[in-house]
């Protein structure tokens, strides 16, 4: 808004400002002074009217500044409407930029004027200038004059670091003011934030004026003005506070509410301040001193001592009431409680549909029009829907009601913002408010909420939530009616109620219908309706395997449903579209209660109350029945919390059957009595229920002992379940389980060498199809075991099966000669039945053109494609055979071009082709042997490393066996490589990797073996160095008796049998009867072992030397009552009063010397006697204990 907005209230005034900017005044039949519905100046851009202005009487001054926001009117003095034309616009710009003409120039305080004379230093002493309306932010703020100078004139910095300076034409150009934000001298013309022409002053261009934009030569507005630098006596002023201010009128009448506050992303200026608006948006406020200064409107304000800002014009105020961060309903009007419906200004009702969509298209509230408030931390809201989705802002404007959950801060909670009693606007996350638009599309993109505005709603109150009866009997019957208020699925309250010896309620007539609706107090609650025909989401049978109209469709009557009390399906009161089975997953029925008290169809895992019939001797769902109802469900294997698996040394395993659903829930494992926040580390005790999957829960292995699951429904630590238990020491294994375990191994471990042994050899010898190494000559020696003649060499060339002369011979034929001679004997017509031995004959040729198979020559005529192959990255080609059918002897063969040079030749021993018939059946026996046998030493091996072997044993088993591997990988390849080799270099692999592979086949048997010994039943002691076999007696010392704390004990000298176990008796038990309560010794410290506390009585320790059950020794003591500190004493000395001798010191050592209080009880239990001081319990075996002579003893 511009000048001093006369033309907004002055209907004269705003007829001269229409025929100014070019609009027609009035018109169209109409005069341009009326009561018309748009209050103040406007015109229309299109239709009937377009380029017509009019002027509307009467209304408030709110009613003449709100943008119409209709497609078809504008407010011509505001460039900040959004539908303003664009000539209209420029227009007004020029008008406003104009000095020749008032309109559009704001009022100016008189120092702001540009000087007519040249501006001195002197003259800017102590002052700043403001910058305002810049298009960058950070070029706005106040400018500190500096204490140098720039080209001989002063310069200015604001607090983003920018700065207004005089350019002299220094390196080209004209001289000019320029924004910047680079530090310089002045030489250089930089102007990022635009540079204007200095005024006839010469001094900084004060007022409105238009600049140029860098490069692109574009125009746009700053305003400039000076503002002054407190001096000492005005130091002491009154800061402006943020928060609400009303803006008021002189007469006290509203203008608007605005929020003043400090965007720090935007300046670190603290005297820079944003005043958000109802209808004027976001304005800056400058501060100096206890001056306010609003330079988009040209107004100025003093702050007073209550907070309050009397503005210097027309006598309004800013009436301060407090930093209360977004406006919110009062909640006293009981608009926030219950269900709403949401009525835009156009008279429709938003709409949630079942699919997730948002339209304003309802006359009428009814179902999917109201939504739930549910309230959060600082005053935000979500909201939602009768189908249980809460209602999203997009940040592409668009609204969705698909959310399941509302996380703090998220896209699903909403600021409200206050118009009156029951009009409200709702703001997004994003910053956004949601509008209502005239074609029923609901966005919420919308920047400002104008009073009257479509982005104003009207909350209507269907009906507060009436309290629910808990119990009411049903007349003429032995059942009542049961209120449960757990939101759950459909199955927890079928199992509850039929633990109850109920079920779910069923409706048969109008009167029932009702009767749940007041039941209920009108929430949504289950019926227990079930559709025919068991389609849920993800069961085979869905919407398209069914053809319609067949049972179990989306019918309403008892073709497709019936009652879960098998009552009969006489009555139904289906919602309008009910049911709809969407998603083909709705099988259950929801009575909706206040909602018209209809049914609509869901999903199982619709979590709601229910209404239950029950048996009238049953308690109203009390902690009997829910107990009834978890032990039900534990029967089932459904509990809350299902422990798959707790044994020692494996995951904790777990299984979730009611998880919660909110973003933040998370799950930990704890001590039984360790506090809820002692969680301890992500993923080690605690994880997200978003992240894990809630079927198979696991947590790392943990010691045998109680341990509590805890399930969390939120981010902190409002507990949801708890599932106590005990992780168990893996069964004692039968030592002849495990013998038989290592004989299968053994036998499959030599049933693995027996197949390995030959299949090997076979493998390797089938790897023979090798060629040699590239040569142009070779010497080669035939054995020709069998005595029947050799299949001879294939000779390969490097080249490519090409005719290029056309002549019928293929190309790498000619111009090749190879010579091949043979010094044994030689067999013609071989294998034929017609066969003969020759003598030898050095100058016989025994090479000849072979391109294919025998016979096939080199003629292109023929039909055989030449034999290629691709080697060491060469494209190889088949010429020809030497020594076809010779006897042992020596074959030389050469290769030549015809002109003499030599040529690089390749050979294949044929004999070798022939390998397949070992090379498959050697790969078979080999894959299966090495199965057999990999598989048979991992289950010995694992034994190995399992037993109780010393720890020191293992590690050199393992890295001898590291080595052994190591070394056997070296050398395998080396020995196939140098066995299948033709070239003269075979034996510098052939020996090493014999060598190699043989160290490490070695040493890697010697290991392996060692460790399958550890394994066995006589494995070595828990605890090295000790043992029985020395003679040294074991010794069990009970170390603590305290009722319900773990029993301390130790063992010395313990058997050295790896399943040696100790276990925990009530002192009459079997020896088998020992539960839970028993640990192998190697998986406890056997000085300090510990079992869970017991309930008092005598117990007894029992220590058993192997898997079964041979006694090696048995301690009995008592539990007693009590919390003191127990402490042991040697070498004691009683005297009748007091106990006299050592205690253990800091690192556990006999030394301490101590001498007790006045002991006031005694006790003894076999062998071990307890003096028990006010505070502590003393525990002496009776071979440390000394007593003085005639020292009395009443109670032993």
């Amino acid at each position: 808004m511009a000048g001093d907005q006369q033309h907004i209230h002055d209907p004269a005034k705003a007829e001269e400002f229409a025929r100014a900017v070019g609009l027609q005044i009035g018109g169209a039949g109409h005069p341009f002074v009326g009561d018309w519905a748009t209050k103040g100046l406007y015109a229309y851009k299109s239709g009937k009217y377009s380029g017509i202005a009019y002027f509307g009487r009467g209304g408030s001054e709110r009613d003449r500044l709100a943008i119409p926001h209709e497609s078809d009117k504008y407010r011509p003095w505001n460039r900040y409407d959004p539908d303003i034309p664009a000539h209209i616009r420029d227009k007004l710009v020029e008008l406003e930029d104009d000095d020749s003409t008032s309109i559009g120039q704001p009022s100016q305080p008189a120092p702001t004027q540009p000087s007519t004379t040249p501006l001195s230093r002197d003259m800017l002493r102590g002052e700043n200038i403001l910058v305002s309306q810049h298009s960058l932010t950070k070029y706005n703020g106040i400018y500190t004059i500096q204490n140098t100078e720039i080209n001989g004139k002063p310069w200015f910095k604001n607090n983003s670091g920018c700065i207004l300076y005089f350019y002299n034409a220094n390196s080209g150009g004209g001289p000019s003011w320029s924004l910047d934000d680079r530090s310089q001298d002045g030489t250089n013309d930089w102007f990022r934030g635009g540079w204007i022409e200095p005024p006839n002053s010469g001094g900084p261009p004060l007022g409105t004026r238009r600049w140029e934009e860098d490069g692109s030569r574009r125009r746009f507005e700053i305003k400039m003005e000076s503002v002054s630098i407190p001096d000492e006596d005005s130091r002491h002023v009154t800061p402006l506070k943020t928060g609400w201010y009303q803006m008021e009128h002189a007469d006290g009448s509203l203008l608007e509410r605005v929020r003043v506050h400090r965007d720090e992303r935007k300046t670190s200026a603290t005297n820079e301040f944003t005043a958000t608006g109802d209808h004027t948006g976001d304005v800056m406020w400058y501060v100096e001193g206890n001056e306010v200064k609003v330079p988009e409107f040209g107004s100025t304000g003093t702050i007073q001592a209550n907070g309050n800002i009397a503005w210097h014009r027309d006598g309004n105020k800013a009436v301060y009431e407090g930093n209360s961060g977004e406006p919110i309903l009062n909640s006293d009007s009981g608009m926030l409680q219950g269900e709403i419906s949401l009525k835009s200004v156009h008279g429709k009702y938003l709409n949630a549909t079942p699919e997730g969509r948002a339209q304003w298209d309802d006359d009428v509230a009814h179902v999917g029009e109201y939504f739930r408030v549910e309230q959060r931390q600082n005053g935000k809201i979500a909201l939602m829907s009768a189908f249980d989705m809460y209602v999203s802002a997009q940040p592409d404007g668009s609204v969705q009601i698909n959310r399941r959950e509302a996380p703090p801060g998220g896209w699903e909670e909403f600021t409200v913002e206050y118009r009156s009693n029951d009009v409200v606007c709702l703001k997004s996350c994003h910053g956004k408010y949601l509008s209502a638009q005239q074609d029923g599309t609901a966005q919420w993109n919308r920047d400002h909420a104008p009073i009257g505005g479509w982005e104003e709603i009207q909350i209507e109150q269907y009906r507060e939530t009436s309290e629910p009866i808990l119990s009411e009997p049903i007349p003429n019957s032995d059942l009542k009616y049961v209120f449960a208020h757990e939101h759950k699925g459909w199955h927890w309250h079928n199992e509850r109620a039929r633990a109850m010896g109920g079920h779910i309620a069923s409706v048969t007539s109008a009167e029932e219908n009702e009767d749940i609706t007041r039941i209920s107090g009108g929430a949504p609650v289950w019926l227990g309706g079930i559709r025919k025909g068991a389609r849920y989401r993800g069961k085979p049978l869905a919407v398209a395997d069914r053809k319609p109209g067949d049972p179990g469709d989306v019918g309403p009557g008892p073709e497709d449903w019936y009652w879960s009390d098998g009552r009969a399906w006489s009555y139904t009161n289906w919602g309008p579209g009910e049911p709809n089975n969407w998603d083909a997953g709705e099988n259950r029925v929801q009575h909706l209660g206040k909602f018209g008290a209809v049914w609509n169809d869901v999903g199982e895992d619709w979590d709601g109350p229910a209404v239950y019939r029950i048996p009238t001797d049953t308690k109203s769902l009390s902690k009997a029945a829910t107990k009834i109802q978890q032990l039900a469900l534990a029967r089932r294997g459904e509990g809350p919390i299902e422990i798959l698996e707790a044994v020692t040394g494996k995951p904790v395993r777990f299984k979730l059957n009611n998880p919660p659903t909110n973003h933040d829930a998370w799950v930990g494992i704890y001590p039984p009595n360790a506090s809820d926040q002692d969680h301890g580390a992500e993923n080690n005790r605690w994880k997200w229920l978003r992240n894990i999957d809630v079927n198979n829960v696991s947590f790392p292995k943990r010691a045998a002992g109680p341990w509590s699951i805890r399930v969390f429904s939120n981010g902190g630590h409002a507990l949801h379940e708890r599932k106590d238990f005990d992780v168990k020491s893996a069964e004692p294994v039968d030592p002849a389980v495990l013998e038989s375990s290592r004989r299968s191994a053994f036998i499959a471990l030599f049933i693995g060498m027996v197949l390995l042994a030959p299949s090997i050899p076979l493998f390797i010898a089938g790897l023979g199809e090798g060629l040699s190494e590239g040569t142009s000559s070779a010497t080669l020696e035939i054995r020709d075991s069998d005595g029947q003649g050799d299949l001879g060499w294939g000779i390969y060339i490097e080249g490519s099966v090409v005719d290029f002369n056309s002549n019928g011979i293929f190309d790498h034929c000619e111009n090749i000669i190879v010579n091949a001679t043979h010094s044994g004997s030689w067999m013609s017509d071989p294998w034929t039945g017609y066969e003969t031995v020759n003598p030898p004959d050095e100058s016989r040729q025994v090479f000849y053109l072979e391109t294919a198979h025998e016979g096939s020559g080199c003629s292109t005529m023929g039909g055989a494609w030449p034999e290629s192959r691709h080697h060491d990255g060469r494209d190889l080609v088949k010429i020809g055979r030497a020594c076809h059918g010779c006897m042992a002897g020596t074959t030389t063969i050469t290769a030549q071009n015809s002109d003499g040079s030599e040529v690089m030749m390749w050979i294949q021993n044929e004999e070798n082709r022939e390998v397949l018939g070992m090379l498959i059946p050697g790969a078979i026996f080999m894959g299966i042997g090495a199965f057999t046998f990999v598989g048979a030493l991992g289950t010995l091996l694992n034994m190995g490393f399992k037993s109780n072997a010393p720890s020191s044993s293992k590690r050199r088993a393992g890295k001898a066996m590291g080595v052994g591997i190591t070394l056997f990988i070296m050398g395998l390849p080396l020995l196939i490589i140098g066995s299948i080799s033709t070239g003269e270099g075979r034996l510098a692999m052939l020996i090493p990797g014999a060598v190699i592979f043989s160290i490490g086949s070695f040493i890697l048997f010697i290991s392996v073996t060692a460790v399958i010994r550890m394994g066995s039943t006589e494995g070595y002691s828990s605890v090295a160095g000790t043992g029985t076999a020395d003679g040294a007696s074991t010794g069990l010392e009970v170390l603590s008796f305290n009722h319900r704390q773990p029993v301390r004990f130790s063992i010395t000298n313990p058997p050295g049998h790896n399943e040696a176990w100790v276990g925990l008796y009530p002192a009459s038990a079997d020896d088998r009867n020992h539960g839970d309560r028993w640990h192998y010794l190697r998986d406890i410290d056997v000085s300090n072992a510990t079992f869970p506390g017991q309930e008092q009585g005598p117990w007894s320790l029992r220590l058993f030397s192997d898997g079964g059950y041979t006694l090696q020794q048995r301690v009995d003591f008592e539990l007693r009552v009590g919390s003191k500190e127990e402490v042991w004493m040697k070498e004691a000395e009683f005297d009748g009063q007091r106990l006299k001798g050592l205690i253990p010191d800091h690192r556990n050592n006999f030394t301490k010397k101590v001498t007790t209080v006045k002991i006031v009880a005694q006790h003894k239990v076999g062998n071990l006697a307890r003096f028990e001081t006010p505070y502590t319990t003393y525990l002496v075996y009776d071979h440390d204990l000394q007593t003085e002579q005639g020292s009395q003893n009443p109670f032993w």
